[in-house]
């Protein structure tokens, strides 16, 4: 149970900060939009600055991703949904249990829900959901000593993650041969994840991620992440960059230097508080996108250089959505961000066959519930048929308060 009467006298305090800020994030906005129109009309010395930063910062993993600008690009494209396009849509989504040590420690469940749509084409659409039992067997690597694995759980996270992915090559080689095809991810294609992982785990599921890649490539499939309500801030930085060697006629030594002026201490109009995603809401029209740029996440130095992810930013008529792509598919992009503004339109704001996807593998609190209870009933069923004496795995006495509370 929630006190609502504290949370209410938190929530005004909160809120009455939060709407001092936005005078003054405005401000700040309305600043960044006049320098991105120059550094847009100045690209190629702004591209410049970037990549003596990024040889400054050779060899260092700074606390700030950094976007890479291209010497010549478009300025914002318009582009519209088409009512009448023709062309397949491929989604999947996936979910997960993991594994508890107040349930079943050894057991996880994987999910995943798979849409292919031809649209205006004589070809039945397919929709279906997958699960996968995990156990620490299933998820084992002959290949790898035991130091090198991550914990169980997150083998779970990272297999999911590739599951989805695999299985979208997958859909996606059932239908070759269409033409004008997207397949959709729901959030990002670069595996930040993997960053943390050991070198040997890292390099086994860069394999597999690349084997995708190469499948998709070859079957003329064009793969995007889309992601709503994006946080990333790299074109911000990018633009601190900028500023501050035009400003003080040198290079920051340090990403704090970005966020901190030197005259007053305060911050920047820089500092957190500032996504890309508002400074494009101020800049793009409906149905209009941003230049490609290349993302500065530090894991991408491990992909294949074909396999590099770009990224754009598009307005379409609800909201400001990030996409990325991998290189190769940029030659694919003006259809690609025609079909993704169709989906968004079938779907009322949101990609439909992302969202028909995610219904087929969402794990619902009652599927978890029955998913414990199958387990407890096969247990018991094998253990009479063999004759064993050994009891069944059972809840943490922690996890039956939760369940079911005592008062």
């Amino acid at each position: 149970m929630i006190d609502f009467r504290s949370v209410k006298t938190q929530l005004q305090e909160y809120l009455t900060r939060r709407l001092e800020s936005i005078h003054s994030i405005e401000e700040r906005l309305q600043r960044m939009v006049t320098l991105y129109r120059h550094c847009c009309e100045h690209r190629a010395q702004w591209s410049e600055v970037l990549r003596r930063v990024g040889r400054k910062w050779s060899g260092r993993k700074p606390s700030l991703l950094i976007a890479g600008i291209d010497e010549h690009a478009p300025s914002p494209s318009p582009s519209r949904s088409e009512d009448k396009a023709i062309y397949t849509c491929f989604a999947t989504d996936g979910s997960q249990i993991l594994p508890s040590r107040h349930e079943i420690a050894g057991l996880g469940l994987i999910q995943i829900g798979e849409v292919a749509v031809a649209y205006r084409q004589e070809i039945a659409p397919a929709m279906d959901f997958h699960s996968k039992l995990v156990t620490e067997e299933t998820l084992e690597s002959a290949s790898l000593p035991p130091m090198e694995l991550p914990r169980f759980d997150v083998r779970v996270t990272d297999e999911r993650g590739l599951l989805e992915f695999e299985a979208l090559v997958a859909l996606a080689e059932r239908f070759e041969g269409v033409a004008s095809r997207l397949a959709l991810v729901d959030g990002t294609l670069i595996f930040w994840n993997l960053e943390d992982r050991s070198p040997a785990w890292r390099k086994s599921q860069m394999a597999r991620l690349s084997a995708a890649f190469d499948r998709l490539r070859s079957c003329a499939t064009p793969v995007a992440g889309y992601i709503s309500r994006p946080g990333s801030r790299e074109v911000i930085h990018a633009l601190a960059i900028y500023d501050f060697e035009q400003r003080r006629r040198c290079l920051p030594e340090h990403p704090a230097d970005l966020f901190i002026d030197p005259v007053s201490g305060e911050n920047s109009d820089f500092a957190p508080g500032i996504t890309d995603r508002m400074l494009f809401d101020r800049i793009l029209k409906a149905g209009q996108r941003s230049a490609w740029a290349d993302s500065g996440s530090h894991i991408l130095s491990e992909y294949p250089q074909a396999h590099r992810i770009r990224f754009c930013y598009l307005r379409t008529a609800w909201e400001t959505v990030r996409l990325e792509i991998p290189t190769w598919a940029e030659r694919f992009s003006d259809a690609l961000v025609r079909f993704v503004l169709d989906q968004c339109r079938k779907g009322q704001g949101y990609p439909i066959t992302l969202s028909e996807a995610h219904e087929l593998a969402v794990i619902r609190g009652a599927d978890r519930e029955v998913f414990y209870r199958l387990v407890g009933e096969q247990w018991r069923r094998i253990q009479k048929n063999r004759g064993i004496k050994t009891p069944p795995p059972d809840r943490s006495p922690k996890q039956k308060r939760k369940v079911r509370p005592l008062f």
